[in-house]
């Protein structure tokens, strides 16, 4: 499978080492070695220390240009075009503002990992951050967890069903056994980046630990370096010859610091899990860590290692069992060794990435019979015999690039010789879009915003162009994308706006006059109207469930579009009853309804199928 990979917090190629981009590297040679073509799709890093709303919005900006880009690449002819995204670490200070937009335009699976929910940021600065993150949460097909606290946040948001076990791993090749060292004193270890708040406060734990084991013989290799080493070395400068400083060391400085090593020691807070658990463990070292969640993933408690409380006094406790037991140190290191060799190697992770995958392949699913519209066909055959006519149009949402749900879009639509109108992504939309439509008559574009963000404020409904825009911004995104769209589709390129979300302030109606719109489309009864001289052309039946992102049962949409449609005969309403589909998401339960609709409305006597730019010539001024 092709896969195409991103890491918003910081790449795998990240010039600054840390255990994100370790676990980002991990992950890629995991699906590498279940024989996948992984590529790195983007490098652009998406992480802010405090949430400032400015940076959010370059964010965005900055994003959507990548995504424009990355989607540009991926659907010309010979591209290398990806089957499945996975994106590593999306959280609220890291939101992947790519993965999604990139997964709907091609139409692949979108997938994530290690993604974390946090429910107390939607109430704070950090809300409309977390909004962001959540997005991508609740997008994704599959979400894979490495802790249980992950997962319980996971689960509230999205549900258990979309949730699969990735279990912390590594690359346990190198990390050979320890040599156990006959007398002499306790070796122990500590392996970890210098740096402020939990770094800091771990080392700080060691040292009010081994202040307390003055009456027996160990010493202490302190593995690392960072902005907070001067406050390290302050730490431990009390302890003389027992500490070793051995700055930053590679992987097989790190792999022989453990050999020469009885234990490792490190408290771990604030961490995520901790990679250098399963490091130590792996190279046959018990560890001696803090009693908390992220720990339990990667240690097993009394068995690999010894969890305490985060009191000095608890900590050296667990430290004087280790040191005053060889025979313990020697049977949890055996254990250690055998957990993670034979449960947390990339190889493992390799196994369940594909036992995942291939829950969520697209099956080799058989079509459904077009659905059929009893209520709806025995109305029109009234109204056919009355001499009424309802006229109808079909807008599709979201195109961006060509994909098969396209083409069976397309010929379900216009091979019947039915105009369709797709509403068209400008800032995403590809190229290879622009040339599959060239030579067909009877499919046009419409705008859709420019790169379908929301700006609103979290808590509230989202739209690109909303009451809370500045109206310099807005203007700015709206001439971008009139100009975008003409570049790329001419005159095929309608003079009807459709904003994201069927939201559009109606103070921002005069700006789409000024940037060459006529007409504007939304959703609903209150699509029927519009300011600044715009023509309204609303749509009002929409065949998928949003909660679920489900095709709508036929019966369901039968009897609202017999109601609209009556509705319209007794009002004597002749606007347009506009159908919304959205081809990129449809399963084959919306499938049978857009073909079963088509099928009826197609060459019924008492429905006149809109042609979009011939309506808009005749109606615009």
């Amino acid at each position: 499978m092709r896969i195409a990979f991103y890491a918003p917090l910081k790449s795998p190629d990240h010039p600054v080492p840390s255990g994100d981009r370790q676990m980002a590297r991990q992950i890629m040679a995991a699906l590498k070695a279940g024989g996948h073509d992984v590529r790195l799709a983007s490098q652009l890093r998406a992480h802010a220390s405090d949430p400032d709303p400015e940076k959010l919005k370059k964010f965005n900006r900055d994003a959507a240009q990548e995504t424009a880009r990355v989607l540009e690449e991926c659907s010309g002819a010979g591209a290398w075009r990806p089957e499945l995204w996975l994106t590593y670490h999306n959280y609220y200070k890291a939101p992947d503002l790519i993965g999604p937009e990139v997964a709907q335009g091609l139409a692949i699976p979108y997938c994530g990992m290690e993604s974390s929910f946090a429910r107390k940021r939607r109430s704070d600065e950090w809300a409309d951050w977390t909004a962001a993150a959540e997005f991508g949460m609740r997008r994704a097909r599959l979400n894979f967890f490495m802790t249980d606290v992950d997962r319980q946040g996971l689960a509230e948001l999205v549900g258990e069903d979309r949730l699969a076990a990735m279990p912390p791993f590594i690359d346990a090749s190198g990390f050979g056994r320890a040599n156990v060292a006959e007398g002499g004193p306790v070796r122990f270890v500590a392996v970890a980046m210098m740096r402020a708040r939990g770094k800091l406060d771990s080392y700080k734990l060691i040292a009010e630990a081994l202040a307390l084991c003055g009456d027996f013989d160990w010493s202490l290799e302190i593995v690392g370096d960072g902005p907070e080493r001067s406050a390290v070395e302050a730490l431990f400068a009390p302890f003389g010859s027992r500490i070793t400083f051995t700055g930053e060391l590679d992987r097989h400085g790190v792999a022989q610091a453990y050999a020469r090593s009885d234990v490792l020691l490190w408290p771990g807070f604030s961490e995520a899990y901790g990679l250098v658990y399963l490091e130590a463990q792996a190279a046959g070292l018990p560890v001696i860590a803090l009693d908390r969640g992220p720990q339990h993933a990667v240690i097993r408690a009394e068995e690999t290692g010894l969890l305490t409380t985060a009191d000095a006094a608890a900590f050296a406790q667990a430290v004087r069992a280790l040191s005053s037991n060889a025979g313990l140190r020697m049977r949890m290191g055996d254990a250690a060794a055998e957990f993670v060799q034979s449960e947390r190697t990339i190889e493992v992770a390799a196994e369940r990435f594909d036992a995942a995958f291939r829950e969520i392949a697209p099956a080799d699913s058989v079509p459904l019979r077009p659905a059929v519209f009893p209520k709806t066909a025995a109305l029109l055959d009234q109204a056919a015999n009355a001499g009424r006519k309802i006229s109808i149009w079909l807008r599709d949402d979201d195109a961006v690039a060509p994909t098969y749900q396209l083409e069976r879009l397309l010929e379900t639509v216009c091979g019947r010789g039915l105009a369709l109108t797709l509403a068209v992504i400008p800032q995403y939309a590809t190229h290879a879009l622009a040339g599959r439509l060239q030579g067909i008559a009877l499919a046009n574009v419409a705008t859709h915003g420019l790169a379908h963000i929301n700006h609103a404020p979290a808590g509230t409904k989202s739209s690109e162009f909303g009451a809370s825009r500045a109206a310099r911004e807005a203007a700015l995104d709206l001439q971008s994308g009139h100009e975008r769209m003409q570049a790329l589709f001419g005159g095929k390129a309608l003079a009807l706006f459709v904003p994201p979300w069927n939201r559009m302030d109606e103070s921002l109606h005069g700006m789409l006059a000024e940037h060459g719109y006529r007409a504007i489309s939304t959703f609903g009864e209150k699509g029927e109207t519009a300011k600044a001289g715009l023509v309204p052309v609303s749509t009002h039946l929409d065949i998928m469930e949003w909660k679920t992102r489900e095709g709508r049962a036929a019966d369901a949409l039968d009897a609202e579009l017999a109601l609209l449609m009556k509705q319209r005969l007794e009002d004597d309403n002749d606007m347009p009853l506009g159908i919304l589909t959205h081809h990129l998401v449809h399963d084959e339960a919306a499938w049978s309804a857009v073909e079963g609709l088509v099928a009826l409305l197609a060459n019924h006597p008492a429905v006149e199928w809109l042609d979009m730019r011939a309506y808009l010539a005749e109606h615009c001024q």
